[in-house]
């Protein structure tokens, strides 16, 4: 990720959120405003490395989130084939979902 970039004029505010603690950076919504030259640079970054991405086939297939004609629903539809066709195999099937809140702030980055 990049550390510093040009300043584009990029305004942001932190709105806080009923009823809460400001002194936890979860009790507020940060809001970013962008000017035009900001998201036409941004639109062509990310549709490059899209681009990049997708020819050198380095996202997995099973990859839905920010894909490009891929939702939710792509995921959900997946799993109901997958589980359609266990079942035809053997009748007793098990899906096991994992719900990891706040994973992603929760790695050691120093790690990887």
């Amino acid at each position: 990720m990049l550390k510093s970039g040009p300043s584009l004029g990029i305004r942001t505010s932190l709105i806080p959120k009923e009823d809460r603690n400001l002194n936890h950076p979860q009790d507020v919504r940060p809001i970013c405003i962008l000017p035009c030259l900001g998201k036409v640079f941004d639109k062509f970054i990310n549709e490059r490395l899209s681009y990049i991405l997708k020819i050198k086939h380095l996202l997995n297939d099973l990859q839905f989130g920010f894909r490009k004609k891929r939702s939710t629903i792509n995921a959900l539809q997946r799993i109901k084939n997958f589980l359609h066709n266990a079942q035809e195999k053997n009748p007793l099937t098990c899906l096991i979902s994992i719900d990891m809140a706040d994973v992603f702030n929760s790695i050691n980055l120093n790690i990887m």
